[in-house]
């Protein structure tokens, strides 16, 4: 089958076409599920299906605004489908229905509790129900005795009443309370229902329980869900790739497999089956091009440090010289990417990272809020630099927090940021420009295309602010150009010509346990043309 300039496999003909009413998908990496998955919503319109009757939900908010994106330019802005996250649609049901603010025990639009509020509000819990119970028991990582489970509904009855008195939700309660109301039938939520027919899922590995039972309420509606088991990388936070394993043997669903990787070469390909050669949950991907073995090598580790064999690096620089492409150099933990992006960096290599991109994110945030740019600045400043800021900040009257700071001795770094936030202010505070305008002078400032983004509508009737919250999606969506070190959690749905995984069979990359399984296998999966991986040793 041809749409446009692309021919599809009979794999995924079968997937955009179907009209089974429970489907099941399992898509291997570079199979290219998000282009089946926007045809499969297209073929729904252009059945008579109003775009009003479908539902996209996904796990990031980047992954959302990506489909939506990619929809538009190929099929138009007008009538566009719901793509969204569970969370983001739970959150528009109560900022649309005030009847469901009011059974919610909300007066106004609750606004979404950051993680100082969180913390703020439960020590306040804590204190005033004598609460002595661990953190692990209170987040339920550790099961409570039965003398404690009073204590505990005392305890989070406080926290309730104190979310609903500082008018905060957080988006855990998000999802419970609308999922409750789902599951119920209750009548506040039966329009909702009977409105979207169509429910489709990316990235269904990474469901938790709640999300998936929001998801069978809809008992109605026709449901489609599309994963890849082997990339279950977020069971930390709840998810489990049990519900897909679960539909599978499941005789009412249809399962469906999209196994051609379009990403990597058939070397790399056959690599990372070999991962779970011996499992029956991944499906046995195969690629659509030959290249070179996948390289491997070793790497001396050095444990509690964290660190790395400088010798090593220094093979890695080399072999880049005589690379084509996008690089990437992986890592387990945070701290390797540390130690492997201040070494390069201080070789003069053009690097960017998952730190870069956080600290963008967070200097947009901090322009219209002075309490999260004062939180920012306390994990930026040496302790002795902060409570000085601090005690100015307390002493001065005619000063702006951010002049304060200049003749302290601050970073360059730190430095340039302030200075950034300041800029950003100014252009946002410009009631001359248009909120296009503002949006455009945005990216220049920080050094972003203004191209890349020309299928964006930046409608002039929204807030300031609203743009800078477009700038923290795109921000947080971004392709990376340049030598990329992070790891692997950072790199998800993303891809590289070259990448180099660092540690893995180490230390804290123990492939024989099944998490870290599944990040060695995301890792290699990113790779395009050419595979290295050193071996971590203890």
């Amino acid at each position: 089958m041809f749409e446009g300039d692309i021919m599809f496999t009979e794999e995924q003909e079968a997937v955009i076409s179907s009209k089974h009413n429970r489907i099941v998908c399992l898509a291997c990496a570079g199979s290219g599920k998000t282009t089946v998955l926007i045809e499969r919503v297209n073929r729904l319109i252009s059945e008579g299906i109003s775009h009003n009757h479908i539902l996209i939900l996904t796990f990031t908010n980047a992954a959302a605004h990506e489909m939506k994106q990619r929809y538009c330019v190929k099929y138009g802005s007008r009538c566009i489908p719901m793509f969204c996250t569970f969370h983001s649609f739970c959150y528009q049901l109560i900022l649309n229905d005030a009847n469901i603010r009011k059974y919610l025990k909300y007066s106004s639009i609750p606004q979404i509790a950051d993680e100082s509020n969180i913390k703020q509000l439960e020590t306040t819990a804590k204190l005033q129900t004598n609460c002595k119970l661990s953190k692990a028991k209170l987040t339920g990582q550790t099961p409570l005795k039965p003398n404690e489970k009073f204590i505990y509904n005392v305890y989070a009855h406080k926290l309730d009443i104190l979310y609903h008195q500082h008018n905060l939700i957080t988006f855990d309660m998000l999802l419970e309370s609308i999922s409750k109301l789902f599951l119920q039938d209750h009548p506040l939520i039966q329009k909702y229902k009977s409105q979207y027919q169509h429910i489709l899922v990316d990235e269904f590995q990474d469901t938790s329980y709640d999300q998936w039972d929001f998801v069978k309420s809809f008992t109605d509606a026709d449901i489609f869900v599309c994963g890849d088991i082997a990339q279950n990388i977020y069971s930390f936070r709840g998810t489990t790739s049990k519900i897909i394993k679960q539909l599978v043997s499941n005789d009412s669903w249809l399962t469906l497999k999209l196994s051609t990787n379009f990403r990597s070469t058939n070397q790399i390909c056959e690599f990372a089956n070999n991962i779970f050669k011996n499992s029956d949950i991944a499906i046995d991907m195969h690629g659509i091009c030959t290249g070179d073995p996948v390289k491997r090598d070793t790497m001396e580790y050095i444990p509690y440090m964290q660190m790395i064999d400088t010798n090593k690096l220094n093979d890695i620089v080399e072999l880049l010289s005589n690379l084509k492409g996008t690089s990437a150099i992986l890592c387990r933990t945070n701290k390797e990417v540390e130690s492997i992006y201040d070494y390069l960096a201080d070789l003069g290599i053009s690097l960017s990272s998952t730190t870069a991109y956080k600290d963008y994110c967070k200097l947009l945030k901090a322009v219209y809020n002075n309490d999260y740019l004062a939180e920012w600045l306390s994990s930026l400043l040496p302790i002795d630099l902060y409570e000085n800021y601090l005690r100015l900040c307390t002493l001065s009257t005619d000063k702006s927090k951010l002049e304060l700071l200049y003749n302290m001795n601050i970073s360059k770094e730190i430095y340039r940021y302030l200075e950034l936030v300041i800029q950003i202010r100014k252009i946002m505070k410009n009631t001359e420009d248009t909120n296009t305008l503002k949006f455009q002078n945005l990216l220049r400032l920080l050094e972003i295309p203004v191209e890349m983004y020309e299928s964006l509508i930046v409608d002039n009737t929204i807030s300031a602010k609203d743009v800078i919250d477009v700038c923290i999606r795109y921000i947080e969506s971004l392709d990376i150009s340049t030598l990329y070190v992070g790891t692997v959690h950072s790199v998800k749905g993303l891809e590289f010509d070259n990448v180099f995984v660092i540690g893995a069979y180490g230390p804290t990359w123990d492939i024989d346990k099944d998490d870290n399984r599944n990040l060695f296998y995301v890792a290699c999966t990113r790779a395009k043309d050419v595979l290295y991986v050193y071996r971590g040793v203890s």
